[in-house]
């Protein structure tokens, strides 16, 4: 109930929050297994990813090829930040991947710019 200068009570400030957060968090888990399912097709390139049994519900392993991390792995459970933390991991590796990709092309546009003579002046025996 409003205090008479008509703002709400801290208890009702409280509880609308707490409202608020439970009806986050409920939106969140009704589309986990939907984001689940989206991280593991995004992930087919750049982590081998398994479905583990987990009682009555499942866990998603993701190891990653190019990296030295240990696995990652998100269930019903999860709270938001696991989830965001897997998705950066995966984008790094994309971005990584990327990145050498865009380097190997310069060098090979590079490399086919020069003469022979230059090549030669350079070292340079086999096209990168």
């Amino acid at each position: 109930m409003p205090t008479k200068s008509g703002k709400p009570t801290k208890a009702e400030v409280r509880a609308l929050y707490e409202a608020d957060e439970r009806a986050r968090v409920e939106a969140f888990r009704k589309d986990l297994p939907m984001k689940l399912l989206q991280l593991m097709a995004k992930a087919h390139r750049v982590a081998d990813t398994t479905v583990v049994p987990n009682g009555d519900s499942v866990r998603v392993e993701f190891r990653f090829h190019d990296d030295d991390r240990e696995s990652m792995s998100l269930g019903m459970d999860s709270e938001e930040w696991g989830l965001e933390m897997v998705e950066e991991s995966i984008q790094r590796v994309l971005n990584a991947r990327e990145t050498a990709r865009k380097k190997l092309e310069l060098a090979r546009a590079t490399y086919d710019a020069l003469s022979q003579d230059q090549r030669d002046a350079l070292g340079l025996q086999h096209r990168p």
